[in-house]
């Protein structure tokens, strides 16, 4: 009987051990990942399929997909997609967990109107599932402090009111080298964004021209011959004309952060 019970103590021992190393973990685990996003934000890939179709997906700093979307017809209906999981991500109550036929468990992000936004993967118990909503919602706290305090060459939204929004370009020094004319939503703006990245890799796409006080400027322009983005006002033609290869150049780049 003696031995029995050192054997069950022992048992409870190590049970008691194994439970405070994996909590210590999870924490370790949780303190790791807030360390990294502090250095390396999450970010939003948005890209196009054969098909024609738009899709998205939040990826972790770890590079792990945390959030991925359905199929969108357009482009601006994705780039609405993006805005509404940072509307809606960073509240735990908007997110589900369900159960599927293989047992799985699913995290779904969910509007106020009950519409799926994106979906996470599928977890193997309900307690891992709802760690996964909680890095979710840490994720798209920290894009959204990223978001707000950006830094170096980037396109950045801005807003004159409730239905009027702007883009810049930045480049890396800080300094603006392209402006959007102004859009009636913030996802028009950051389409007018993406139409940068399609069309200002190539310097044919620019055109110079001169102010009436004689300064030279430069726009950029679609293949349908739209305006996109408007530069600064240059002294002389030939500076002008440098300033379209650096932003070209910083197009071509893809350093400048859009997403």
């Amino acid at each position: 009987m003696k031995n029995l019970l050192n054997i069950a103590t022992v048992v409870a021992a190590l049970s008691v051990a194994s439970l405070t190393q994996a909590c210590v973990s999870d924490s370790a685990d949780e303190t790791s990942e807030s360390s990294l996003e502090a250095v390396v934000p999450p970010k939003f890939d948005l890209w196009k399929n054969e098909g024609g179709q738009y899709y998205f997906h939040l990826a972790a700093a770890n590079g792990e997909i945390l959030l991925a979307s359905q199929g969108y017809d357009s482009r601006m209906g994705a780039i609405n997609g993006v805005l509404s999981v940072l509307d809606n991500g960073g509240i735990t109550s908007r997110y589900a967990i369900k159960q599927g036929s293989n047992s799985q468990y699913y995290v779904s992000l969910v509007a106020g109107n009950n519409q799926v936004i994106a979906t996470g993967e599928g977890y193997s118990t309900k307690s891992n599932a709802t760690r996964g909503v909680k890095t979710m919602v840490r994720n798209i706290a920290s894009y959204l402090q990223h978001w707000d305090n950006p830094t170096g060459a980037r396109y950045q939204i801005k807003s004159a009111s409730a239905h009027a929004f702007s883009f810049s370009l930045y480049a890396s020094n800080g300094e603006i080298v392209l402006t959007s004319e102004s859009y009636t939503s913030e996802a028009a703006a950051l389409n007018g964004a993406f139409a940068v990245q399609e069309n200002g890799a190539d310097v044919a796409n620019y055109k110079l021209l001169q102010a009436v006080d004689g300064r030279s400027y430069f726009v950029l322009r679609a293949k349908n011959y739209e305006t996109i983005g408007v530069s600064q006002m240059y002294s002389t033609k030939e500076s002008a004309e440098r300033a379209i290869a650096a932003v070209a150049a910083l197009v071509a780049s893809g350093k400048a952060e859009l997403l």
